[in-house]
């Protein structure tokens, strides 16, 4: 990690970081010391904040929050860089966070001790039921029609651009497969 205080891009202003110097550091940060980010790196050449903040500034909408799986969910996007990261609205960001349950179906769980099982997509950070299913490929079709859902009516409602839209269909068909 280069931090050079000098160069075209500025770190600080009144000791204070700015934007593309959190963003930076977050990436570093969440690598470090979070685990599902363990096996995440970052691109040699963002490494060098000078670079980083060339290509912030180049490509951040205010209020928008860095994403590196969108553009490239197919594989799985381990990387930070310029070729597979861009700003995506908080909303959005927040709809694609899923979490793994033990029945390694995302957004299905066992309901207890019984063979039943419970469908929950996280919406605008709550977590929202779709019911009880007798199979886990019946709550499995239902997270997974609702998530489609929910991408339509972030576009409908003109929450998200339609390249936005477009991208998040790609994702979404390919963490369903």
């Amino acid at each position: 990690m280069i931090d050079a205080n000098s160069g075209l891009y500025i770190s600080y202003i009144n000791r204070k970081p700015v934007k593309a110097k959190v963003v930076w550091r977050n990436i570093f940060s969440r690598i470090k010391d979070r685990k599902a980010y363990e096996n995440v790196t970052i691109c040699d050449e963002w490494n060098d904040y000078q670079v980083f903040a060339k290509w912030f500034y180049s490509n951040y909408i205010d209020g928008y929050e860095l994403d590196k799986d969108l553009l490239q969910p197919s594989v799985g996007n381990k990387i930070y860089s310029s070729n597979t990261c861009l700003f995506v609205p908080k909303t959005v960001n927040l709809f694609m966070a899923n979490k793994k349950s033990k029945s390694k179906n995302t957004g299905v769980y066992r309901v207890g001790d019984t063979n039943k099982f419970r469908a929950i997509h996280y919406v605008d950070g709550k977590n929202e039921s779709l019911g009880t299913f007798e199979t886990i490929k019946e709550a499995n079709i239902a997270y997974t029609n609702a998530r489609f859902s929910k991408i339509d009516d972030m576009y409908k409602n003109n929450n998200i651009e339609y390249e936005l839209y477009l991208l998040l269909i790609r994702w979404q068909k390919c963490i369903s497969l």
